[in-house]
C-alpha cells in the first residue's frame, strides 16, 4: 500500500492465499504498517499461468486504507 501520489510503498509484503478460485487472500498487519496515520491505496500483485496480475485494476474500484491517529 502507498499514499496516493507517492512513489515509496508504505507496505510491501506477501498475503496468505486463502481461496484461490475466488481471489481470496488474507494480510496479516504488522505494527510498522499502520503507524502513519493517513489514506492510502492498497493492492495486491499476484502471478497466474506466467502472467502478473493486480487487483484491484480499475480506478473505480480502488482499496482505499484509511489508518487514523491514535488518540490513546
Amino acid at each position: 500500500m502507498k499514499k496516493e501520489g507517492e512513489s515509496t510503498a508504505k507496505v510491501n509484503a506477501a498475503a496468505t492465499v486463502v481461496t484461490a478460485s475466488l481471489g481470496r487472500v488474507k494480510y496479516t498487519w504488522t505494527g510498522t504498517d499502520t503507524d502513519t496515520a493517513g489514506t492510502y491505496i492498497g493492492q495486491f500483485e499476484m502471478t497466474s499461468g506466467g502472467k502478473k496480475r493486480t487487483a484491484p485494476n480499475r480506478r473505480e474500484n480502488r482499496l482505499y486504507i484509511v489508518i487514523e491517529p491514535d488518540n490513546g
